[in-house]
Parts: C-alpha cells; sequence; structure tokens
C-alpha cells in the first residue's frame, strides 16, 4: 500500500500536477497589532526631590489596515500626545492596577484624538477599528 502510494506520489510531481494545500483566508477585521517603539520613559515625581522613573512599552489593537498605516505614518503626535499624557502619571497611578486601566483607557482615547485629528479617518472609523491600548511593558523605578 505504501509502495503503491509513494508512485502516486512521484508520477504527480513527475507530472508537473502537485496537490495544493491552500491555508485558510484571513478575515478582513483580523486584529492587527501595532507596537508604539521605542518605550515611553517618563518622570514621576513622588514628593519634593524624590524622582522616579517609568518606562511603558504598548501596543495598540486594530482591525483596519488604514488605521494600521495611519498610526504608523502618525506617531509623531502620537508618541507627543501619550508623552504628554503619561508625564502626568503620579506614584499612585503607576503602581495601582486600577489606575494603570484608567491610563489604558485614557491612552485609548488619547490615539483615537490624534487619529481623528492629524488624518482623513472619520470618527466612526476610529471608533469601530480602534479597540484597545495594551501595555507589554510596566516598569516603575
Amino acid at each position: 500500500m505504501l509502495k503503491q502510494l509513494l508512485s502516486i506520489g512521484v508520477l504527480l510531481v513527475m507530472s508537473g500536477t502537485a496537490l495544493a494545500v491552500s491555508a485558510p483566508e484571513e478575515p478582513a477585521n483580523k486584529q492587527r497589532y501595532v507596537a508604539m517603539q521605542p518605550a515611553f520613559i517618563v518622570n514621576i515625581v513622588e514628593s519634593p526631590g524624590r524622582i522616579r522613573y517609568a518606562q511603558l512599552a504598548l501596543n495598540v489593537m486594530t482591525t483596519d489596515k488604514a488605521v494600521e498605516d495611519a498610526l504608523a505614518y502618525h506617531a509623531a503626535p502620537l508618541r507627543h500626545e501619550l508623552l504628554m499624557r503619561f508625564s502626568q502619571m503620579s506614584v499612585k497611578d503607576a503602581t495601582n492596577r486600577q489606575a494603570r486601566e484608567a491610563l489604558r483607557a485614557d491612552a485609548l482615547q488619547v490615539v483615537r484624538t490624534v487619529l481623528e485629528k492629524y488624518s482623513n479617518l472619520s470618527t466612526q472609523q476610529t471608533q469601530q477599528a480602534l479597540q484597545d491600548v495594551l501595555f507589554t511593558e510596566f516598569i516603575v523605578q
């Protein structure tokens, strides 16, 4: 039996006929993750004379190729506005889980606002396609 299968396989290859296995087609609204590189580093004033630092790396999750392209093209204003938001963080914000979740939600709103302002994307498109901001690093020293 194995010999027959091998013979058939050899005949198919030699004749130029090959069995093609196609990969499943990706859905149009597949989630894409765009890393904001490099990571953000901000000062956190804990008390007068005591400064701490936070390093935040994040990815933006979208389902739209046009939004993904806009994130790359408008990286400068996005980084500026996110840096301004992150620099307002307190030590409590940096060390408390609920405050970090609120900061993540604020970051998502900042990204939406910047893309609506600088790109030709509609409010509806950014609301639907920009799904989340995910912290991939959150270090406080």
